[in-house]
């Protein structure tokens, strides 16, 4: 309608020359998106659109010497053009140019909001070759308005988890936090694939916990963000209220008659061998119901329950089996009594390996 309009305006010359050339593979549609690319160009040299879809053109029927120059042109008058910035990315891997193909990328990247959709997949396979990882990461740490999204969705759509865990930590080492919904999300795929010791490892440096501690956030300061598999996790049960910090360091929970469950729960990555547990908290009154620390081999049974002891009390020992690689920690209740609700407030929690 605007050609019908203004034949020979510039902008909807070119528009239609873009939208012609949808199946490249159809000499005839090549043919009039070309006469319509010239059009535009000859009558604005500055028409960049009409110039990469020419480079295109010629791209694909071989005049690779001319499609190169068309986009190097287009390129000095605009660098937000898909199209182009895809081209671009496309010639620069063809050459082996790792720093030209990601240079079109945060173009792409910054500029098109369809890009993502496009650039994601491709970066999230990147990350898996070494030769890449670098580079990529290095042009992340500069922050790109597109860093953090990025982050963000790279732990559950990467491919290769191993990669992206050193990817995580690659970028850490240049001073760029990652979003933890991303690094946790390839922290709990880590462990569900049994890679429990280097999930553990990313949690401990993008968590910036104690790498000796046997147990995390032991005083309970608050419930992480995004928490993993190696973070307090509380239950939402019906009925049950659970707070881990919220200003005061504690665990804390309301429990209605007659519940029976979990509480909270972590994992932990004990060695098998001897360990004492000792815990500070406060208990309502005695009902029958006393919530218990329930240690068990992750995916096994329970092999321990500790009584949650009142005050400070003397630790109670306990053994991790052989071949027992990671196990849960579950503050758990069972339900003796079911006419008064349950209550109690956990301030410390600590394991201790037993030489």
């Amino acid at each position: 309608m605007a050609l019908q309009l203004a034949p020979r305006n510039v902008v909807a010359l070119q528009t239609m020359a873009g939208n012609l050339l949808g199946d490249v593979n159809d000499p005839a549609a090549r043919r009039s998106a070309a006469a319509l690319a010239d059009q535009a160009l000859s009558r604005d040299a500055g028409a960049a659109s009409a110039a990469i879809t020419l480079a295109i053109i010629q791209g694909v029927e071989g005049g690779n010497a001319k499609s190169a120059a068309l986009m190097a042109a287009a390129e000095r008058l605009t660098r937000r053009d898909l199209r182009a910035n895809i081209w671009q990315v496309e010639n620069s891997v063809a050459r082996g140019d790792v720093a030209g193909a990601l240079r079109h990328f945060d173009f792409a990247l910054r500029t098109s909001e369809s890009a993502p959709d496009l650039m994601y997949p491709t970066l999230n396979a990147a990350i898996g070759d070494r030769r890449l990882a670098g580079p990529i990461a290095r042009l992340l740490a500069t922050r790109p308005p597109w860093a953090i999204p990025f982050l963000g969705q790279l732990g559950s759509a990467a491919p290769d988890l191993a990669g992206a865990a050193e990817f995580y930590l690659m970028v850490k080492r240049l001073g760029l936090d990652p979003p933890a919904i991303g690094w946790t999300a390839v922290v709990d795929r880590l462990t569900t694939a049994g890679d429990v010791a280097r999930a553990r490892n990313v949690h401990t440096v993008l968590r910036a916990s104690d790498p000796a501690a046997l147990i995390n956030d032991p005083n309970f300061r608050g419930v992480a963000d995004s928490p993993s598999v190696f973070d307090w996790f509380p239950s939402v049960d019906e009925g049950l209220q659970v707070q881990i910090g919220g200003g005061v360091p504690q665990l804390s929970f309301n429990a209605p008659a007659g519940f029976n469950g979990n509480i909270a729960r972590q994992m932990l990555v004990l060695a098998p061998g001897r360990y004492r547990l000792r815990n500070t908290a406060m208990l309502s009154d005695d009902n029958g119901s006393t919530p218990a620390w329930k240690i068990s081999c992750v995916g096994g049974d329970s092999f321990e329950s500790i009584p949650v002891a009142t005050a400070v009390t003397a630790p109670v020992a306990f053994s991790v089996p052989a071949g027992c690689r990671a196990q849960w920690i579950v503050l758990a209740l069972t339900l003796v009594n079911d006419e008064r609700p349950t209550a109690a407030q956990i301030s410390n929690v600590q394991i201790e390996r037993i030489p």
